[in-house]
């Protein structure tokens, strides 16, 4: 729930490796890091499992997502892209992408912009191309007042594997933001 994919609603659980259950909930596949850039990729289709059949209460093992790679790359000092590939098992579940802030979160289109009073982060959805929207949530513990806000950017397409792309750029706040996306195409 947390800066992190959430699958119709089912998230992450905390799993411990055993004897019954030897994966881990996740891997690191590679990561680089040098002056001009930060590369992470990891696998964590694992950490969707639910109802662990080794937890206090036995139940039947479910399956969520039978693939989910995300891919993270910084290139300094401030632009990241965040790339996630998931496949389910039920199609028809969203693919929810989730990040918090404090401050409410601007939204034009698939652009959204969020800020600290220094800094803001402006983001843009850019794949998948087509059937993704983008909301700001506001978080209200216990019915409340809104302690925070959590931009969801949900794909639903219908289809069992869905590639998302978010590019994300820090900037003192009143700066440029990230240009609109154009499409380039080879030719011959």
């Amino acid at each position: 729930y947390f800066n992190n994919l959430t699958f119709g609603g089912i998230g992450q659980t905390w799993q411990e490796p055993n004897s019954t259950w030897p994966l881990e909930a996740g891997k690191v596949l590679k990561q680089e890091n040098t002056s001009e850039y930060t590369y992470f990729s990891g696998w964590a289709a694992q950490a969707y499992t639910q109802d662990r059949p080794h937890d206090q209460f036995p139940t039947q093992t479910q399956t969520v997502a039978t693939d989910y790679v995300r891919k993270f790359v910084n290139l300094s000092p401030d632009i990241f892209f965040v790339y996630d590939r998931a496949t389910l098992l039920n199609p028809s579940l969203p693919k929810e992408w989730h990040l918090h802030s404090q401050k409410p979160i601007t939204i034009n289109g698939r652009t959204y912009k969020f800020d600290n009073g220094t800094h803001q982060l402006i983001g843009q959805s850019l794949l998948p191309a087509s059937g993704v929207s983008v909301l700001s949530v506001p978080q209200n513990p216990d019915g409340g007042a809104t302690t925070s806000y959590r931009l969801d950017v949900v794909t639903n397409r219908n289809q069992a594997t869905d590639t998302m792309l978010n590019v994300l750029q820090v900037a003192p706040v009143g700066a440029g933001g990230i240009p609109v996306s154009e499409s380039i195409v080879a030719g011959s």
